[in-house]
């Protein structure tokens, strides 16, 4: 009887002490890691950057409880441990401002600052979306996260970083809420003018990792639209015509010696151009590559971020189905 007691209170105690090891491991679990890789990519961002704002497509939400990390009292809602967004300012911002656009979703915003202290916000503008403020925003490293304010809820929408005053949520800029198109969605409507990085993509959102097995990514694709690319003047081979919105994004999740986007298989042999927003706002497109009439875009040494991507028709009212490649394998291409 005693050895049976003695063992069983050694049994007790080891059990106390494996709990007691346990617990900081899950704690630490929960909290938010700003070193984690972003979901949605990271940029470099220099104070008078154009265009402004800088948009990018987000989902809310995680299972982490920011309300009980005590990081401060507007810091709420329930966000993924890893960021949702880096960027990094390479210079004194005189005024900064992020904000999330999620049309009547309720969303929160949780920013970890260069200095390492907190700033956060709930709601903002007589709606429910997000707005941070920073008067004289240092230079250095941003992690932003866009929670949800209610558990379990993912929102669609746009995290935006501007330097205009003027830009807050609710000026149309939100991403619809829903499920993602599998096509077009209709023609432009008349007087849009413009490619809208913020826009959401008619076939969806990839993530991309270089190295990635399956080389290369394939995404079928309907090519055209009503927007004039060509007059909009984003540089060298932009042309065709395409949708507002992306038909694609593509998150890198690290830097690419050796990328490559193009189109292939379109269908009726039609003339199809290739317009990417790159992570640094940048344009570069093409029309025609080897020999043919479908377009490729060679990225050396592609930065990690989010690249907009449209697929147009060289002419005004055509459609034609094809596919969307990415690759790492320079045997690749149309």
């Amino acid at each position: 009887m005693m050895k049976s007691s003695r063992s069983l209170a050694l049994a007790t105690l080891g059990a106390a002490l494996l709990v007691g090891a346990l617990a900081p491991l899950a704690a630490s679990a929960q909290q938010l890691n700003v070193q984690g890789t972003p979901n949605y990519g990271a940029r470099n961002i220099a104070p008078g950057f154009t265009p402004d704002p800088i948009s990018i497509a987000i989902t809310s939400g995680g299972t982490i409880n920011v309300t009980a990390l005590g990081h401060g009292s507007d810091c709420q809602g329930f966000a993924t441990a890893q960021p949702d967004f880096n960027f990094t300012l390479t210079g004194v911002s005189q005024f900064l401002r992020v904000f999330v656009d999620a049309g009547n979703e309720d969303t929160t915003l949780i920013i970890n600052k260069p200095d390492g202290t907190w700033a956060c916000n709930d709601d903002a503008n007589g709606g429910r979306n997000p707005v941070v403020d920073f008067s004289g925003a240092p230079r250095g490293l941003y992690n932003v996260w866009v929670g949800s304010y209610q558990t379990g809820t993912r929102a669609r929408g746009t995290l935006n970083i501007t330097e205009l005053r003027n830009r807050l949520p609710g000026g149309g800029t939100a991403a619809p809420t829903g499920p993602t198109p599998t096509g077009p969605t209709g023609p432009t409507p008349t007087g849009t003018t413009a490619l809208t990085i913020s826009g959401r993509p008619n076939f969806g959102s990839r993530t991309v990792v270089p190295g990635f097995r399956r080389d290369p990514m394939r995404i079928n694709v309907v090519s055209g639209g009503n927007v004039n690319v060509q007059a909009l003047n984003l540089g060298q081979n932009c042309t065709g015509f395409s949708t507002a919105q992306p038909d694609l994004n593509f998150t890198l999740g690290g830097t690419s010696a050796s990328l490559r986007v193009y189109v292939d298989r379109v269908r009726g042999n039609g003339d199809t151009t290739l317009i990417i927003n790159k992570p640094d706002g940048t344009w570069i497109c093409n029309d025609d590559s080897y020999g043919g009439r479908n377009p490729t875009i060679d990225l050396a040494g592609a930065p990690p971020g989010i690249y907009n991507v449209w697929i147009g028709s060289y002419q005004s009212g055509v459609q034609a189905r094809g596919r969307l490649n990415i690759t790492e394998l320079p045997n690749n291409h149309p």
